[in-house]
């Protein structure tokens, strides 16, 4: 899947079969979808005149992967989630794509065509540390990277004029695939210097500084996780790893999707991530949020009076405290290590 090399749908199956030795479209299971006939709302606003046109078309390419991660996770989308220094009485605000406060976890949702990298921003990661971290939950949150690969290429310069039915269909036929990450993996990578997984972007005066993640580090983790984690620097038994397909019959706007794989990676012991991350050193990040004139003990602190405002306005919590290991009811379908000399297909 590098540079240069557009992959088929039928590709990315037969390297699949080629390295797992089964064929995902018979063996795993469908991914739990809450409905299997997904409407995209934004179809009602063709042209969003108050945005530039290549904003549009960035932002219907978001909407059009947050749809469909709502269709299997529900979740409220787009939710502003105040993060307030209430000593100072500064704020700043983290949208995030998909969030269900009351079942504690929050999903952030990419499109990545197969030529793109993603793009893990300062100005977007520290703010999910402080989400992880601080108390703005009724327990500490499971949270998810969701990254579709789709092969649709000049999204700017071929659908700035076309209509967005012409976008959804282009989406629905052409997802290569789908990895859902842990936080725990995000932030490691998005630290991580390391010559072949990610590198970095600091233009300052510009605004633009962010750790890449790179196409072919995804392909990695597509092929081969768990090697792939431990090349990462990170230990491959804490974390569990599952296999799953888009079921035939889904929908977007009346057009069908072409099934994909997904691969679901999750913690293996949340509670224990969480105690970790808390007694890191979290200095590095000060940088950032100090541009907003907050501190970053404040919002740890005063994650609580969020939370508790969170809950007496909107959705007053109910339930127990007990600690889930995952965010994930699906029937199981394991994926185990693989041995490290084995040829990566992709």
């Amino acid at each position: 899947m590098g540079r240069g090399h557009g992959l088929t749908k039928g590709e990315v199956w037969d390297r699949l079969l080629d390295y797992y030795g089964f064929d995902w479209r018979d063996e795993a299971p469908p991914i739990p979808l809450s409905q299997k006939n997904i409407t995209y709302h934004g179809l009602v606003q063709q042209d969003l005149l108050d945005k530039k046109r290549r904003e549009v078309v960035r932002y219907r390419e978001g909407d059009y992967f947050e749809f469909l991660a709502q269709a299997e996770h529900g979740g409220v989308r787009n939710y502003q989630r105040d993060l307030c220094d209430h000593n100072t009485g500064n704020s700043l605000i983290q949208a995030v794509d998909l969030i269900d406060h009351d079942n504690c976890w929050a999903r952030e949702v990419k499109g990545v065509s197969l030529y793109k990298e993603v793009k893990l921003d300062d100005g977007q990661i520290p703010k999910y540390i402080i989400l992880q971290v601080g108390e703005y939950f009724p327990k500490p949150p499971v949270i998810s990277f969701d990254i579709f690969r789709h092969s649709v290429q000049g999204l700017i310069k071929d659908f700035s004029y076309r209509p967005l039915e012409d976008l959804v269909s282009e989406f629905s036929q052409n997802i290569l695939y789908h990895i859902s990450f842990p936080f725990s993996i995000i932030w490691h990578l998005y630290d991580l210097k390391k010559e072949g997984f990610t590198s970095r972007q600091d233009d300052i005066e510009k605004g633009s500084t962010y750790t890449r993640l790179l196409g072919s580090t995804l392909d990695r983790f597509m092929a081969n996780p768990f090697q792939t984690i431990e090349d990462a620097g990170l230990d491959p038994d804490r974390y569990y790893i599952e296999g799953r397909v888009l079921p035939k019959g889904v929908c977007m706007e009346g057009q069908e999707i072409t099934p994909y794989p997904s691969l679901v990676i999750s913690d293996v012991g949340h509670s224990r991530f969480i105690e970790e991350a808390r007694r890191r050193d979290l200095s590095p990040y000060l940088y950032i949020l100090g541009a907003y004139g907050v501190n970053i003990q404040n919002l740890l602190v005063n994650g609580r009076k969020s939370h508790e405002s969170y809950s007496t306005e909107k959705h007053s919590s109910e339930g127990d405290d007990t600690e889930e290991d995952t965010g994930f009811n699906a029937t199981k379908f394991e994926i185990t290590p693989k041995s490290s000399s084995e040829e990566v297909p992709f």
